[in-house]
């Protein structure tokens, strides 16, 4: 925006002024490049070295203030920034324009002049200003140059989100509309988007079929087709409106692994840990333990939280067939009717149990698994050798 006069150095310039008794006169004079410049009493160029600058001066209408480049020269005609980062349209005089209103820029924006010359603005940095134009006073957000957003969306400083018309208005026409990326979004009636700053949350919106609860990313977008777990670790489906699912029943999620939808739309499960959690399939009501994703755990062994241990069938199912079987490690263990592998909580203990011989005490460690071909020490220091088949020899 800087288009002062063209001038050679300002060293030059100060030596052709200054050489000869004339030029101490005060006063504007035009330098060797045909530029004016004003000669203080001195016999110096107004200026700052290196640097533009504001001078007050005198011409034939009065002292103003004047823009100044590093030669002294005045911008004319254009618009500066200054080094405060104000900006200004300098008329043909090097005067500050102070007529208030609407000026375009020299890219063809639109900004406005403060009656003092000052572009409305804040330094460096997107910004509000409420201001008039032809049809009242509005909310303009305007960028660093104080150029309004227009036909475009804008998120402010504070986070919040709005659609700018193409007068640069705010848009308060409640209702859904897609953004920029096709998505879309709600306008409440104060023109704000609905949406929570840098999170998602939930929020309660109308639409062509009634209110709903939606699931809205932090730029106010709702959730569709696919599952969310919100900020309390509740998790939903949400369908094609963006509407939480609530039939009731088995789904896979979108890791193609069943889960359980209540009647509520949450997904069965404990948040943060594994569960146990009753619930119907095609067979009946069952017991299944489930992940902090509600999602069962099946063909395979589970210790619960208080340190139980249990086969899940392929159906999810508790295996309740008593007897002995391999666990995980090839080791066996052995189920009582409960479903229970038969152990003691985090601790070695003996355990009267069957096999294909008869009844045994078995020596079995915390996970059930019963010591062979060993020496061991009981709690009430009592040693035993036991045999290949775990029993005491």
């Amino acid at each position: 925006m800087k288009n002062a006069i063209s001038s050679k150095t300002a060293y030059a310039t100060v030596r052709s002024l200054s050489a000869s008794a004339y030029w101490s006169q005060e006063g504007w004079r035009k330098n060797s490049d045909g530029n004016w410049v004003y000669v203080l009493s001195n016999g110096q160029v107004a200026r700052k070295d290196y640097s533009d600058s504001w001078q007050r001066l005198p011409d034939r209408t009065g002292t103003h203030w004047f823009y100044l480049n590093s030669d002294g020269v005045p911008y004319t005609n254009t618009w500066i920034t200054d080094n405060n980062d104000d900006t200004y349209y300098m008329n043909n005089m090097g005067h500050i324009t102070y007529t208030r209103g609407w000026r375009r820029n020299d890219n063809g924006d639109w900004v406005f002049i403060h009656s003092d010359g000052k572009v409305a603005k804040k330094h460096y940095t997107d910004s509000w200003d409420r201001l008039p134009d032809s049809t009242g006073w509005h909310w303009f957000y305007l960028n660093s140059h104080g150029v309004p957003y227009m036909n475009t969306w804008i998120t402010d400083n504070n986070d919040d989100t709005y659609y700018m018309d193409n007068m640069g208005h705010i848009t308060y026409t409640r209702g859904w509309r897609r953004n920029d990326n096709g998505d879309w979004v709600f306008i409440h009636s104060d023109g704000k988007v609905a949406k929570k700053h840098y999170t998602d949350s939930w929020d309660r919106l109308p639409d062509s079929t009634g209110w709903h609860w939606f699931y809205l990313n932090s730029h106010g977008v709702p959730y569709m087709n696919t599952w969310i777990t919100d900020n309390n670790d509740d998790t939903y489906y949400m369908d094609n409106m963006g509407h939480i699912t609530y039939t009731r029943g088995w789904r896979r999620n979108d890791n193609g692994d069943w889960v359980f939808i209540h009647s509520d739309g949450k997904v069965a499960k404990k948040h943060y840990t594994d569960s146990w959690d009753r619930l119907p399939d095609s067979t009946g009501w069952h017991w299944f333990y489930l992940n902090s994703h509600g999602v069962p755990y099946m063909n395979t062994w589970i210790t619960d939280n208080n340190d139980d241990t249990y086969y899940m069938d392929n159906m999810g199912h508790i295996t309740y067939k008593s007897g002995w079987r391999r666990n995980d490690n090839g080791d066996w263990v052995f189920i009582h009717s409960d479903g229970k592998v038969a152990k003691k909580h985090y601790s070695d203990s003996w355990q009267l149990l069957p096999d294909s011989t008869g009844w045994h005490w078995f020596y079995v460690n915390s996970h059930g698994v019963p010591y062979t071909n060993t020496w061991i020490t009981d709690d009430e220091e009592r040693s035993y050798y036991l045999d290949s088949m775990g029993h005491i020899a």
